[in-house]
Parts: structure tokens; sequence; C-alpha cells
């Protein structure tokens, strides 16, 4: 990893961090869920040669994914699902955003296979939202 990648890392990091810890200090998370997405921030500023790898980046794509489906509310309508925005969702997908697109800077391979997981984890949940909703009905 390059000098400049490295010290773009830290500088995500940092401009994340603070918009994550406001997320989280206003939702209700698992601490192990908010362990993990600060743990991951600071690893990203301290030693992101570490971060940029599929097992470690996959779990990270997917923690901002769910902390991104936390900023909203969910109905069904019509068969189909409808999200409101309570706040802060925008900011999370600029954080997945920005992320990705570091990510490619330093494997385009890899920031593909995580472009592919994050659809298919945000998919696989929002069809689980849609199914649990739908059978309260």
């Amino acid at each position: 990893m390059t000098p400049t990648l490295t010290a773009a890392f830290k500088n995500f990091a940092k401009t994340h961090a603070r918009s994550v810890d406001a997320m989280l200090g206003t939702m209700v998370v698992e601490p192990i869920f908010r362990g993990r997405v600060k743990f991951w921030l600071g690893e990203c500023s301290q030693s992101p040669e570490q971060i940029v790898n599929l097992e470690s980046s996959a779990a990270a794509v997917c923690d901002l994914i769910a902390l991104q489906l936390c900023c909203y509310r969910f109905s069904v309508v019509d068969h189909e699902l409808i999200l409101e925005d309570l706040g802060a969702a925008a900011s999370t997908l600029q954080a997945l955003t920005d992320f990705l697109k570091l990510v490619s800077m330093h494997d385009m391979c890899l920031a593909k296979d995580l472009t592919a997981i994050s659809h298919d984890y945000a998919r696989q949940r929002l069809q689980k939202i849609k199914q649990i909703i739908s059978s309260r009905k």
C-alpha cells in the first residue's frame, strides 16, 4: 500500500469516525456491534493495510449496511417495502462508498467482490425485513 493510500485510509477513518460515533450514540444497537464498528474504524486509522482483505473488509461492509438499515423506519405498502430515513442513512452510505473507492485504488478485484457482497447482503436483509413486517399483518 502506498503512503498516499495509507494516508487516505487514515483520513477516511478520522472523517467517518465522528459521524459514526454520533449515530451510534443515538441508536439502540448491541454493544458488540458498536465495538466492531469502532474497532474497524480504528484499524483503518492505525493499520489500514491489515483491513484491506476480503474477510475483514466484507465484515466491515456488512456492518456498514446494517448500520445504514438502522437509520430507517420500514413499512410494507401494496407488497412494496417502504423505507423512511430517520436521519444519518446518507452519511452511512457515504462511508460505505468512500471505503469502496479507497479499496478500489488498492485492489480493484477486491472492491468488485465487496460491492457484490454489499449488494447481496443489503438485498437479503431487506427481504428479511419485508417478510417480518408482512407476517405481522
